[in-house]
């Protein structure tokens, strides 16, 4: 079942650093890793690196680059950059090329390249009890300080590819943007919800799409806020739990983790390098290791356990 799962990683030249997560897999790891690039050097680039390094013995990688394709290539250059979303439209265009490309994949997970694969034995379970839960895991941020302010234009932002019609449910369900859930747990898509969702998104128009989009539009927000619509899901507010928590599970605490666990009855998968390491016999005695540790790139996330982090709640 595991050859049925895969993780997609956008990533350009500046990340290739961290490609050393890839030394925790061997040949026995049946998933796959598609890579997403922007344009062909990027991608020589990228297999030099891998060739040279000899991370592991792992081998199911696999290339998507936008600039092979001749409709998207021509395009490159106007959103080529952070402002006007580069990354969020190589996520989403990879999830478009592998259901036109692939049908063997039932769940995949969008993660960045800066990350720790910790334990990523039985995924196909986990993504599916992700999917089947239908909940993510949201911190109230009524209560905000200033540094707060951007999670308006996230919402705001990822609304633009919601119908006027079904905006209703969507704002209801989140107190308008107000729970926010990014980084509560691996962003895990069902191949079976993705058909319809890049429909409804109005992906096939490539130009109109990437006219709306900006790096506000977080994708998994866009598609959760679509399975909200059309899928039932629901968003589960740490409040509710009596958990004091006014921020995502985004570099909580092993605490918090806990909390939620014996609160919520929900186990997240992903944790910051500072939680699991610091807690990592307690996460060994809970018989539930995260799949991987995230933000290895900003320092500031990890020392959640030392000082204020400006505009996190930990």
């Amino acid at each position: 079942m595991e050859r049925k799962v895969c993780f997609i990683i956008p990533i350009h030249p500046p990340h290739y650093k961290y490609l050393k997560f890839l030394k925790k897999l061997d040949s026995n790891h049946l998933f796959s890793i598609i890579f997403v690039l922007t344009i062909i050097n990027d991608k020589i680039k990228l297999i030099e690196n891998l060739v040279s390094n000899a991370y592991s013995t792992f081998s199911n990688i696999r290339y998507i680059t936008l600039e092979e394709d001749a409709n998207v290539a021509h395009l490159i250059p106007g959103f080529n950059n952070r402002e006007s979303g580069i990354i969020n439209i190589k996520k989403i265009y990879g999830l478009n090329y592998l259901i036109q490309n692939y049908d063997n994949f039932d769940y995949i997970a969008m993660i960045d390249s800066e990350i720790e694969f910790i334990d990523v034995d039985n995924l196909y379970n986990r993504f599916k009890s992700i999917c089947d839960s239908k909940v993510a895991i949201a911190g109230n941020t009524t209560i905000r300080n200033d540094n707060h302010s951007f999670l308006d234009n996230i919402h705001n932002e990822s609304m633009k590819y919601i119908q006027i019609n079904d905006r209703d449910i969507i704002n209801k369900t989140t107190n308008n943007g107000k729970y926010y859930f990014w980084y509560s747990d691996i962003p895990v898509y069902h191949r079976e919800n993705l058909s319809d969702f890049l429909n409804y998104i109005g992906f096939n128009n490539f130009t109109k799409f990437i006219e709306k989009m900006n790096f506000w539009c977080f994708d998994y927000v866009i598609y959760y806020y679509y399975c909200i619509a059309f899928q039932d899901y629901k968003i589960l507010c740490m409040e509710d739990y009596n958990i004091e928590r006014h921020w995502s599970l985004e570099t909580a605490t092993y605490e918090v983790y806990k909390q939620v666990q014996e609160q919520m009855n929900y186990k997240p998968s992903i944790v910051i390098y500072n939680t699991y390491y610091k807690n990592k016999e307690l996460f060994v005695k809970d018989e539930y290791l995260p799949v991987y540790i995230y933000h290895l790139n900003n320092g500031r996330y990890n020392k959640i356990y030392e000082k204020k982090v400006d505009y996190l709640d930990n």
